[in-house]
């Protein structure tokens, strides 16, 4: 799946943009892989706010910006419990 992605150096740090939403907050690590002749990959590790075991499954908590972008990208989110 293709995105835009705006990637941005400012004197408050590093911004990143995709899909139109900026998710700097979110994200732990980023990682840009580019080829001759290729579309470029990048890789994002999201950096998760909140991990809680609940019978078996488990939760995740993200910002709303890391949301928003992960939709963006194709992601459906599981129903709300």
């Amino acid at each position: 799946m293709r995105a835009r992605v705006k990637l941005a150096d400012s004197p408050a740090g590093a911004e990143i943009e995709v899909g139109g939403h900026r998710i700097e907050n979110g994200i732990r690590a980023l990682t840009v892989e580019a080829f001759a002749g290729g579309v470029p990959q990048i890789r994002l590790e999201l950096g998760v706010a909140e991990l809680v075991d609940i019978e078996g499954d488990v939760k995740l908590a993200m910002t709303g910006a890391v949301k928003k972008a992960l939709i963006a990208l194709g992601w459906t989110p599981p129903p709300e419990a």
